[in-house]
């Protein structure tokens, strides 16, 4: 009997610019052979409340 085994996972890496999170993202997604989805917190976050 074979057994297949998915595991699926997800990484955030913060911490101040220059630090290479970015080429660490981008090395584990060549070596996994996985798509690298890059999103910086200003795009995701509004300055004020409440702001479309």
């Amino acid at each position: 009997m074979a057994c297949a085994k998915a595991v699926f996972g997800r990484l955030c890496l913060y911490g101040v610019p220059g630090s290479g999170k970015t080429a660490l993202g981008r090395h584990l997604a060549e070596r996994l052979q996985r798509p690298l989805l890059v999103k910086r917190a200003s795009s995701l976050l509004d300055k004020f409340v409440g702001e479309t």
